[in-house]
């Protein structure tokens, strides 16, 4: 990128920055994020939410069933099919110890996942208003699974460029930190897709809407993300939401208030 192209991208942000402000009123802001943080753990839990012994059976019978109404007209049989044609897997929850992914490998994954048609500059998941306020985050925690990368750390991806953009390097400390704002019940690979919602870009059009818009945005990025893995054949992937949102995104180098983690994806090669 020319010194010319990067001063309009510049002014470009500011001309942004300076309607947004004009079309998001402070106090409109202030509720949206009021009720976001009404959403946010933080560790260790309140383990009492969770020891409710009637809790336990109604998890134990609602899971893997559909959510049916009481009372239907007619129930209409459709013609039989194959399981084997549902082509989905479980999350991963075990991995190759010392397994590295390629630059080649991760650049596919990334532009399958979240990069733009070359004249529409639509992504492969759709967004309300074509506003695609939500961050893709690549997280590092050892280097030594990306050898094409020089640091531990996090990255913004850049679905325009195709580029990794480093967003803070992670120090051993930070690393440390890193695993103590996230609770993992079983061993994980070092490297994860954070998805970061952008509040004021996502608020500015739609409001308190937007907020459900982005995310309903954030679940089809890992579903696309889930998609393109499995082309791989040999990775997967495991959502999660366990950990303390603001010291994770804090952790990330974003911020807590304007740009929050909602969503973390593992993924790696199989075992």
């Amino acid at each position: 990128m020319n010194n010319k192209e990067l001063f309009k991208r510049v002014d470009n942000n500011k001309r942004i920055n300076m309607i947004q402000d004009f079309l998001l009123p402070e106090t409109y802001l202030n509720k949206v994020l009021k009720m976001h943080q009404q959403t946010t753990w933080h560790l260790p839990y309140n383990w009492d939410t969770f020891k409710d012994p009637e809790l336990y059976d109604w998890c134990e019978l609602v899971a893997d069933t559909e959510v049916l109404p009481d009372y239907v007209e007619e129930r209409i049989q459709l013609s039989p099919v194959s399981t084997a044609q549902v082509n989905t897997t479980r999350s991963l929850r075990e991995y190759k110890k010392d397994f590295q992914i390629s630059d080649s490998d991760l650049s596919n994954i990334l532009f399958n996942s979240f990069g733009r048609h070359k004249d529409t500059l639509a992504k492969n998941y759709p967004s309300a208003g074509g506003l695609y306020p939500i961050i893709a985050v690549l997280i590092v925690l050892d280097k030594n699974k990306t050898p094409f990368l020089k640091h531990e750390g996090s990255y913004v991806y850049d679905s325009r460029e195709n580029e990794l953009l480093l967003l803070k390097k992670f120090t051993e400390e930070d690393i440390n930190k890193f695993h103590k704002c996230v609770d993992m019940p079983w061993e994980v690979p070092d490297i994860a897709m954070a998805y970061a919602m952008d509040i004021k870009r996502a608020t500015t059009k739609y409001k308190f809407r937007g907020y459900r818009h982005a995310l309903i945005e954030v679940g089809l990025m890992a579903q696309s993300f889930r998609n393109s893995l499995w082309d791989m054949n040999n990775f997967g992937e495991c959502c999660w939401s366990g950990f303390s949102d603001n010291a994770l995104t804090h952790l990330l180098g974003l911020s807590p208030r304007l740009a929050p983690v909602a969503l973390l994806q593992w993924f790696g090669e199989k075992e």
